[in-house]
C-alpha cells in the first residue's frame, strides 16, 4: 500500500516576521539560486546561469571575495554549458549541491543539468573559507526517480522521459514550467537524508483533489557522490503549499535548539506569486508566515546567519532591466526595445547584481 506524509496548510494560523531589516545588493551575479552559510560572516552562492560558486562576505563589500569555477570538475559540455544548480545543503563542513534535473524552456534535454555533488568548506590560508569539490557528480538521479517503485504513484516518470523518442508537442510539455520535472529546493532532512523540493511537478490528492507540492527524502546522499551507489529514496512528503511548488527550503534552529524548516514557495509557470510557510517537519502542518519583500524580488535561496535568528534570504534578479550606454554592453540579442539590458545579459559581469533582504524570526512553532 502506497503511503506518504500529506500536511494541510492552516489558513487560520499566520506566523509574522518581522519587516524587513536589510536589503544589500551584491555584485558580480544575477541570478542567485541556492546559497549556504560557509562561517560567522561569510556565504557561498551558485547562479543558476553559469557555473561558478561566489563567496561573499555578508558585512563586508559587495563583491565576491573568490570564487570556485565547477566546469572541469562537472564535465561541462560546452555546448548549453549552465549546470542550472538550485539548491544547497550543508552537512558539517560538506556542501551537497543539486541542478534542476530539468529540460530547457523547449523541452529539450540539457545533459549539463542532471548532477548532484558535494563540495567541503576548507580555508584559503587567509582565514577565509573557500569551498573545493570531492568526490564525483552524480548524474542519474533522474534516471533513479524514473525507476522507483515507492515513487510511482506520483507518476514523476511522465515528467521525465529521457531517452524517449517524443514528438516536438511532447517534447514541450516536459519543459520545467509546463508537466517536466522541475527541482528548486534542497535541505538537511532527519538521519542522513536530504530534503528535495519540487517546483514541478505538483501531486493531485485523488480523495482531496488538491494539489500538492513533493518533497524527496533522499537517504544517501553521502554513497552517491563518493561511490556513484544509486539513490535511495524514503517516502515522499506531500505538502499542501496552496498550490505552489517549492522554490527553496532551509532548516533553520531556534535559539532553544529547536529544528523545523522555512519554505519559500512560488508558482510553477514562472508568475509572480510567492509564499513563504514555516513546517515542523513528520507530519506537522505549514504555517503561512509573512515576509515583506521589495519590488521585483524573485526569493530563490535562504540561509540562517550563524549564531542568530535571523534568515538572509536572496533574489534571483536575472530579468530585472538596466540601463546601458549601447547595445555593445549586452549579449548580442538580448538588447530590450526600450534600450535596456536583462540583469543576466550584461557582458560587464561585475555590473550584474542580486539583492539579499534579511529578517528576524521571533516565533516557534509549539
Amino acid at each position: 500500500m502506497r503511503c506518504c506524509v500529506v500536511m494541510c496548510i492552516i489558513g487560520v494560523v499566520v506566523l509574522s516576521m518581522t519587516g524587513i531589516a536589510d536589503v544589500r545588493t551584491f555584485t558580480g551575479s544575477s541570478d542567485a539560486s541556492a546559497a549556504v552559510m560557509l562561517d560567522a560572516r561569510h556565504f557561498v552562492v551558485a547562479d543558476d546561469e553559469n557555473n561558478t560558486l561566489r563567496i561573499y562576505a555578508i558585512d563586508g563589500p559587495s563583491e565576491p571575495v573568490s570564487q570556485v569555477d565547477l566546469d572541469a570538475f562537472l564535465c561541462i559540455e560546452t555546448d548549453h554549458p549552465e549546470a542550472d544548480i538550485e539548491g544547497a545543503a550543508r552537512v558539517a563542513d560538506r556542501i551537497y549541491w543539486i541542478t534542476s534535473h530539468g529540460r530547457n524552456k523547449n523541452g529539450k534535454e540539457r545533459p549539463n543539468r542532471y548532477a548532484f555533488f558535494a563540495t567541503d568548506i576548507v580555508s584559503d590560508g587567509r582565514g577565509v573559507p573557500t569551498i573545493k569539490p570531492v568526490g564525483r557528480p552524480y548524474r542519474r538521479l533522474a534516471y533513479d526517480l524514473m525507476l522507483n517503485q515507492r515513487l510511482r504513484f506520483l507518476g514523476l516518470d511522465k515528467t521525465i522521459r529521457l531517452a524517449e523518442p517524443l514528438t516536438k508537442s511532447q517534447r514541450e510539455a516536459l519543459a520545467p514550467k509546463e508537466n517536466g520535472l522541475n527541482i528548486e529546493g534542497l535541505a538537511v532532512g532527519p538521519n542522513g537524508s536530504l530534503l528535495i523540493g519540487l517546483r514541478n511537478p505538483h501531486y493531485v490528492d485523488p480523495v482531496r483533489e488538491k494539489e500538492m507540492a513533493i518533497i524527496l527524502v533522499l537517504e544517501n546522499p553521502d554513497e552517491m557522490v563518493a561511490r556513484s551507489t544509486p539513490a535511495r529514496f524514503g517516502e515522499p512528503i506531500l505538502l499542501d503549499a496552496d498550490g505552489l511548488g517549492i522554490r527553496s527550503i532551509e532548516q533553520i534552529v531556534s535559539d532553544s535548539g529547536q529544528r523545523r524548516y522555512l519554505i519559500a514557495a512560488g508558482a510553477i509557470n514562472g508568475k509572480n506569486r510567492f509564499a513563504f510557510f514555516t513546517w515542523a517537519g513528520g507530519d506537522g502542518p505549514l504555517h503561512a508566515r509573512r515576509v515583506e519583500l521589495p519590488d521585483e524580488f524573485t526569493p530563490e535561496a535562504m540561509f540562517q546567519v550563524h549564531g542568530t535568528n535571523t534568515i538572509c534570504i536572496l533574489s534571483d534578479d536575472g530579468t530585472i532591466e538596466k540601463e546601458v550606454a549601447g547595445p555593445d554592453e549586452c549579449l548580442p540579442g538580448e538588447l530590450l526595445k526600450n534600450g535596456r539590458c536583462p540583469n543576466k545579459f550584461l557582458l560587464d559581469a561585475e555590473r550584474r547584481t542580486f539583492r539579499a533582504i534579511t529578517v528576524r524570526d521571533r516565533k516557534e512553532i509549539k
